[in-house]
């Protein structure tokens, strides 16, 4: 069992290395650690580099979930991390990529709610208001008080 580990291991690091010389005009860059950061990356990064990462990752990706999926989300080695932050964001700009870069030549939908603009919620029980709330987020539960008065 061991020599079959050290033997994947082996073809990983030699596999991570092609890898990340395929990707090293996009990472770190295409690679953030957080949704937001992630989001945030998307709506500003050159459609045209969007559109080299991606297909850059949908040839690799069946052999990059092939090492991944080997691992608990919370134990990816160290080495595989950026790897790992790489498909999340290539997931989350699949849409962008595929569908809304070709239609309008844009990240995000022309008539969509910017989702930067959205609250995040600590749990499914939060409902205290902060100062921080988007107008957004304030209209609906200014209505709601209104209803309830009357």
């Amino acid at each position: 069992m061991d020599a079959r580990r050290a033997g994947l291991e082996s073809r990983d690091s030699e596999y991570l290395a092609v890898l990340l010389q395929r990707l090293e005009r996009f990472l770190p860059e295409f690679a953030p650690e957080t949704p937001e950061e992630r989001q945030e990356v998307r709506h500003n990064s050159d459609p045209q580099r969007l559109k080299e990462f991606h297909s850059i990752m949908v040839e690799e990706l069946d052999s990059i979930l092939a090492v991944l999926d080997r691992y608990p989300p919370d134990q990816v080695p160290d080495e595989w991390q950026q790897v790992a932050n790489a498909v999340l964001f290539m997931a989350e700009a699949d849409s962008p990529v595929v569908k809304w870069l070709p239609r309008w030549g844009i990240p995000e939908l022309p008539d969509a709610l910017d989702p930067r603009h959205f609250e995040l919620k600590r749990s499914f029980y939060d409902s205290t208001e902060a100062e921080q709330r988007t107008r957004m987020a304030q209209q609906p539960r200014a209505r709601a008080r209104q209803e309830s008065r009357a």
